[in-house]
């Protein structure tokens, strides 16, 4: 009788363990976003160049995003990002600057409301943004700093989720996407 006593207790504290982790550790993301750093950039070269006669029309892409997260706990993620955008600047001169951003950023994520089918959250990213441009057959690259800052995000679901963040950066002010969290 005192071993199935102890048997009972045992099993009802690992219960209570395995309760404790009822978050799923890994999160695998796909969004798109707009707004992005690189659009605001662009465009303030954009209107530098139509107040000097040279551009005509600009297109963007939007930010695609791939992302990664490793929960730590409950309420702390840390993982990366990748990102890619092109911008296609039409000239007065029938010629065309096409411009490709690829962007790798390591990100944390801290949950501030952490339900089964609902979540809030903050992200922040840091990292590097590697650009090529290409006028008249001539190329160009550059690197430089590569952020995204994501004041408020929500996700909806349990296993797969439909989320929206707001923020700023390379990932864009609106993002939205679809995560798989295992």
């Amino acid at each position: 009788m005192r071993k199935l006593i102890i048997f009972i207790y045992v099993l009802l504290l690992s219960a209570g363990s395995v309760k404790a982790l009822d978050y799923k550790k890994n999160e695998i993301s796909v969004s798109y976003g707009l707004g992005t750093i690189n659009q605001t950039l662009n465009f303030e070269g954009l209107l530098v160049t139509t107040m000097m006669s040279y551009a005509e029309d600009a297109s963007f892409s939007g930010a695609y995003n791939a992302e990664y997260i490793y929960r730590l706990n409950k309420l702390v993620g840390v993982g990366a990002s990748v990102s890619y955008e092109n911008a296609i600047t039409k000239l007065t001169d029938n010629s065309k600057i096409k411009d490709n951003y690829i962007t790798v950023m390591p990100a944390i994520k801290l949950n501030w409301i952490s339900k089964t089918y609902f979540s809030m959250y903050t992200k922040a990213a840091i990292g590097a943004t590697f650009g090529f441009s290409e006028y008249e057959g001539e190329s160009k690259e550059a690197t430089d700093f590569a952020f995204q800052a994501s004041l408020i995000g929500i996700e909806v679901g349990k296993n797969i989720c439909g989320f929206t963040e707001l923020g700023f950066g390379q990932q864009g002010i609106i993002q939205f996407g679809v995560k798989v969290k295992f």
